[in-house]
């Protein structure tokens, strides 16, 4: 008799644990995704907008006005405006990018990362399934908690799932 009582408590703690660990590998899933490297197409995206910024600012701050004017000092041109990054990527910007290319091809080389679109569906699509272990897991504590034992609930346990009917 003592077999009998024994079994069905074993697969509710088994039917605890199981949840549990669905649980953890459905954390487990959403910080790979999280930690996942940006698209490299995304990269590469804010590398042109950054050399155009920085382009920009070389010819921005070469104020050459002063000079053409009727009393200009050609021996003291003021060039403390210079943007020397700026500058150097307008006069090489097809060097720069070939070397950013390479390191980026280095970085990429096991895969192209994940989109920001991507990432957002995947992460949804987690919270849902994350949502409905964390509601098995509820059921198989309450029925731990029905055949006699005492459970603790885990701390970080989604409101919506322990409070659920």
């Amino acid at each position: 008799m003592i077999s009998q009582i024994k079994k069905p408590k074993g697969d509710v703690l088994g039917a605890l644990d199981t949840a549990r660990q669905k649980v953890q590998a459905i954390k487990a899933q959403r910080v790979k995704i999280d930690e996942a490297s940006v698209s490299r197409a995304e990269v590469e995206t804010a590398v042109a907008e950054g050399l155009d910024h920085l382009s920009g600012l070389a010819s921005t701050g070469l104020q050459l006005g002063h000079l053409v004017a009727g009393n200009a000092d050609l021996f003291r041109p003021n060039f403390q405006t210079i943007d020397i990054a700026g500058l150097l990527i307008a006069l090489n910007r097809n060097g720069i990018e070939a070397m950013i290319k390479r390191d980026l091809d280095r970085l990429y080389s096991d895969g192209d990362g994940v989109s920001e679109a991507e990432r957002k569906s995947q992460l949804a699509l987690l919270k849902e399934e994350l949502l409905a272990a964390e509601r098995a897991e509820e059921m198989a504590v309450r029925a731990a908690e029905e055949a006699g034992f005492d459970i603790v609930r885990r701390a970080d346990a989604d409101p919506r799932a322990v409070l659920a009917k």
